[in-house]
């Protein structure tokens, strides 16, 4: 057993691992829950993670972590004195105490899905900035690039995206998960909607299906996805 997890809150970490993947399910990162693990070097939530807690990931060592689109909460200190250098957060509604962030003086790059108006009002204090130790460069609107994100799946350093269409609930749940061999695409929650690609991603496949639209390609699309969660290697 790695974690404590009570009625879908992690309590705690019991057991340290160089990767750690946070079981689904899990909606609340408890204060604390990661305090003072300096082993973890990557950590990977889920996306049904909402909160993420007071100094639950103070004093760790891992470099970078994604904040899943359906964090809309991130408390007091919850990375203060850790090692982050960089911070993907995906839900531009969230919710930041000032103090987030304080005395993490290696973080260098917030990538935030909103704008520079969804950043002041995800402020708890909109009188006062986020307290920051180090010289950080938030990047607005952020999402990763087309090709990038292909690139990314090709050379698998990217193992899992997790999106939806805007305004479409058909393709409301769509996910890609890469293995050594291929890139296997799940469109919709009952896969029945489901594709792999052997090796590299194909990028002429006209996968979806938009009721009284046509088919469309994965670029086609790209415009209107929404990321939810992100694995890196």
């Amino acid at each position: 057993m790695k974690f404590i997890i009570n009625n879908n809150k992690l309590e705690k970490c019991i057991k340290e691992e160089a990767v750690l993947d946070i079981p689904f399910g899990v909606t609340e990162i408890e204060d604390e829950a990661f305090y003072n693990l300096k082993k973890i070097k990557q950590i990977h939530l889920p996306s049904s993670v909402k909160r993420i807690g007071r100094k639950s990931f103070s004093c760790t060592s891992f470099k970078s972590i994604v904040l899943p689109r359906s964090v809309n909460y991130i408390d007091n200190r919850a990375f203060d004195c850790s090692s982050i250098e960089k911070v993907y957060i995906l839900n531009p509604q969230v919710l930041i105490d000032l103090e987030a962030f304080d005395h993490s003086y290696e973080l260098s790059d917030i990538y935030f899905a909103g704008s520079e108006t969804d950043w002041a009002n995800a402020m708890l204090d909109e009188e006062e900035g986020l307290l920051l130790s180090s010289d950080v460069t938030i990047h607005f609107d952020n999402k990763i690039g087309y090709q990038e994100l292909v690139e990314g799946l090709n050379n698998r350093t990217i193992l899992k995206l997790e999106f939806g269409l805007d305004n479409y609930a058909h393709y409301s749940n769509c996910e890609i998960n890469c293995n050594s061999e291929c890139i296997n695409l799940k469109l919709t929650s009952d896969g029945s909607e489901s594709l792999q690609c052997f090796g590299k991603f194909n990028e002429n496949i006209k996968m979806f299906d938009i009721k009284g639209k046509g088919k469309f390609t994965f670029k086609d699309i790209y415009n209107h996805l929404i990321i939810k969660n992100i694995t890196f290697k």
